[in-house]
């Protein structure tokens, strides 16, 4: 077990930690107080204090806030590489991120080039080389030059996932493929996206499983129901839960109250901080990487690894 501790300016001992990160495993770490930052290695160095917080890390630029209200990138050595004019910046995906300037929405590259320009009512980021954007009111699809690939024409709209997206006309739900041609017909009262080759829907109330064709090959008859994860998915039926296999047969019974679905690397639950620090007197815990936290109290900091 190590611990290393940091010694604090005053002007940060009383403000909290408003987000922290690694920036390189074992090397170099940052932490943000509202409007300043820090960039400390493992050995408790304070490398570089920054005017401005950081809250993001992506693609080895950070988001940065330099002016309460305007939002720029900066790089690893905390140097400004996009200038600060933004009113949001969020992570850069597949080489773009979105900015807003004066309400509208467009995006950037890493060099901070207005790629397309900012115009949209709202944008998500880009997915398979198309982002979904809003535009009066309705949703289509954009390419990498600011092309409209699929027309703004539908009520709501998601990521593709399998090369599908599903898609919202006149109430109802479908997918449609890359070109916009709707592959499932928009009946569904909802649906979720494929996995592992099974899509949920919702029809009169009830929910079942379509395949790629469209065909309904688990009957909606669940109250409720999951994803499928390794060939099984979580159905309720008549208050109870359990877990049905492709063909829709119940492999495990749905006589149970609750199931929990257990995922890797669960954060700790931090009621108990006697689990990080045996002083437990610590005004803020927060989780870097598994089994490393930081600790802060005053102007005191500490880097805290259980291994």
């Amino acid at each position: 077990m190590k611990t290393t501790l940091l010694k604090l300016d005053k002007n940060l001992a009383n403000k909290k930690i408003t987000n922290c990160g690694v920036i390189k495993k074992d090397e170099m770490y940052y932490a943000s107080f509202l409007e300043d930052s820090i960039l400390f290695d493992i050995n408790g160095n304070i490398l570089k204090k920054i005017a401005g917080s950081i809250y993001s890390l992506n693609d080895d630029l950070y988001g940065f806030c330099s002016t309460k209200t305007k939002y720029g990138f900066i790089d690893k050595q905390g140097n400004l590489v996009i200038e600060v004019k933004y009113d949001v910046i969020n992570d850069f995906n597949e080489g773009l991120a979105i900015v807003v300037l004066n309400e509208k929405y467009g995006f950037i590259d890493k060099q901070g080039n207005l790629v397309i320009e900012a115009k949209y009512d709202y944008a998500m980021g880009f997915s398979e080389g198309l982002a979904k954007v809003e535009l009066n009111g309705k949703w289509g699809f954009i390419d990498k030059k600011g092309n409209f690939i699929i027309e703004a024409k539908y009520g709501d709209i998601w990521d593709f996932s399998e090369g599908l997206a599903r898609v919202k006309l006149n109430g109802k739900w479908g997918f449609i493929d890359k070109k916009g041609n709707f592959i499932i017909e928009a009946k569904y009262g909802d649906i979720w996206d494929f996995s592992e080759g099974l899509a949920r829907v919702k029809l009169n109330g009830k929910w079942g499983f379509i395949d790629k064709q469209g065909n309904l090959v688990i009957e909606a008859k669940y109250d409720y129901a999951w994803d499928f994860s390794e060939g099984l998915a979580i159905v309720v039926l008549n208050e109870e839960y359990g877990f049905i296999d492709k063909q829709g047969n119940l492999v495990i019974e749905t006589e149970y109250d609750v199931v929990l679905d257990l995922i890797k690397g669960v954060g700790y639950d931090y009621i108990g901080f006697e689990d990080v620090d045996e002083n437990c007197c610590y005004s803020e815990i927060l989780k870097f990487d598994t089994n490393l936290f930081l600790l802060k109290k005053g102007e005191e900091l500490k880097l805290k690894n259980l291994n």
